[in-house]
């Protein structure tokens, strides 16, 4: 997948380092600033699925999965946060 070029990759940059200060709240507004053609860019949506993940909002993070597996399948984190997300999501659970 091709990278993020400016000024999307400072919005996801920026996102990132909110998120390793636990403001997650900041976080999210940085990603809002990124542009409809990149918000479903893998990295974008690694980084909104631990700002669900840290909210404990497994419905939205599990979204947030099956479209990173959707635009990267060949990315392991993928499958890791989709079972990750669908164990802890109200309607999931150990059997799904």
């Amino acid at each position: 997948m091709k990278q993020i070029g400016p000024p999307d990759s400072h919005y996801l940059n920026a996102a990132l380092g909110w998120l390793g200060l636990g403001l997650r709240e900041d976080a999210t507004a940085e990603l809002n600033l990124i542009s409809p053609g990149h918000q479903e860019h893998p990295d974008v949506l690694e980084t909104r699925w631990s700002i669900y993940a840290g909210e404990c909002q497994w419905d939205a993070a599990l979204e947030v999965a099956r479209k990173l597996l959707l635009h990267a399948p060949d990315r392991a984190v993928g499958w890791l946060h989709h079972a990750y997300a669908l164990r802890r999501a109200p309607e999931g659970g150990l059997k799904k």
